[in-house]
């Protein structure tokens, strides 16, 4: 065994601890980026999915401007039948929307997915107290989740055989 060999080795071996010792936490540092951006890519892909069905319905209010399914706030007109049920067909649409976001956001960790469900909670809330909504609610809820249902029903009971437990 010569000097050359004995000092390859060590080197060898210092080598690789070092690349040991640095590559762990680099590996590490380098797995946990890559969920954090996993969750926040999930997080706005659950934004923008919800984005894209709330600027249907938008469209869907700018096509039926003779309808009252913008305003939540707004007393709904008289309505002929024909008008009555392109609402009532509206609201249904927009019901799905609050299920999603109910579904995908209500038990969140996030303080960004919290944020966004504070928006959606109040917007959910002022359509629950409009009174052609509570009118079409009892014909509706049964087409929900009955844990949205359960939340919907904390902003107008309802008084409909076979309520949600």
């Amino acid at each position: 065994m010569n000097f050359d060999s004995i000092l390859s080795r060590d080197s060898l071996e210092i080598a690789i601890f070092l690349i040991q010792l640095i590559g762990v936490p680099i590996g590490i540092a380098v797995f946990v980026y890559g969920k954090l951006r996993e969750i926040r890519d999930r997080e706005n892909g659950t934004y923008s999915t919800l984005g894209d069905k709330y600027e249907s319905y938008l469209r869907l209010c700018l096509e039926n401007d003779d309808l009252p399914i913008f305003d939540a706030a707004g007393e709904p007109p008289s309505l002929d039948s024909q008008r009555r049920n392109r609402t009532q067909i509206a609201l249904c649409v927009l019901t799905s929307i609050f299920e999603q976001a109910f579904l995908l956001y209500r038990d969140t960790r996030s303080s960004t997915r919290r944020k966004q469900w504070l928006g959606w909670d109040e917007y959910i809330q002022a359509w629950m107290g409009n009174s052609l909504y509570r009118e079409l609610w009892p014909h509706i809820r049964t087409q929900f989740d009955r844990d949205f249902v359960k939340y919907a029903e904390q902003f107008n009971p309802t008084e409909a055989p076979g309520a949600v437990d």
